[in-house]
């Protein structure tokens, strides 16, 4: 995790007020592999379609547990848009975790970012997405975006609420 998006969501975890274990938190493509959301919100259950350090439940593209949709209050996705086979898929994945009335944050990099990244197991940093685009995976939810961090290695910060009802 780059230490611009740690200082993020490490701020907008205070602003939301989710240091209580009352508040149920989802980290979507959880996998560890330089620093973990659970380094940040400790009672995060880890998703991702690989078993691996940070992961509480492997889960196959585009197939939440039944047990688990519109369970959490909140959705923390951290650069796994870099290397999921369909970024559509997951943002799907983050909506269908999401309880009505829900929060996410989702970064990953800017088109702008010039650094390649390893991802786990031989997972390609394959998806430099516009903001647009991202933003149109999450119709018709809507959010907000901004850029974060510095030019070389700038990252596209996105954050949403789901609609309740």
């Amino acid at each position: 995790m780059h230490a611009s998006i740690a200082a993020e969501l490490r701020c907008w975890a205070k602003e939301l007020g989710l240091d209580s274990a009352n508040v149920k938190i989802a980290d979507v493509g959880s996998y560890n592999l330089n620093g973990a959301v659970k380094d940040i919100l400790p009672s995060a259950v880890g998703f991702d379609i690989l078993p691996g350090p940070g992961v509480d439940v492997v889960i196959a593209p585009g197939e939440i547990p039944d047990e688990d949709q519109g369970r959490y209050d909140v959705v923390v996705s951290i650069s796994a848009l870099l290397f999921a086979p369909d970024p559509r898929t997951l943002c799907g994945e983050i909506l269908d975790l999401l309880r009505p009335g829900g929060r996410a944050f989702v970064s990953t990099c800017a088109p702008s970012c010039t650094l390649e990244h390893t991802g786990p197991e031989g997972f390609p940093d394959r998806w430099r997405l516009a903001p647009e685009e991202i933003m149109a995976f999450f119709a018709p939810v809507a959010g907000e975006w901004r850029y974060s961090g510095p030019d070389d290695h700038r990252d596209i910060v996105i954050t949403l609420e789901k609609p309740c009802g």
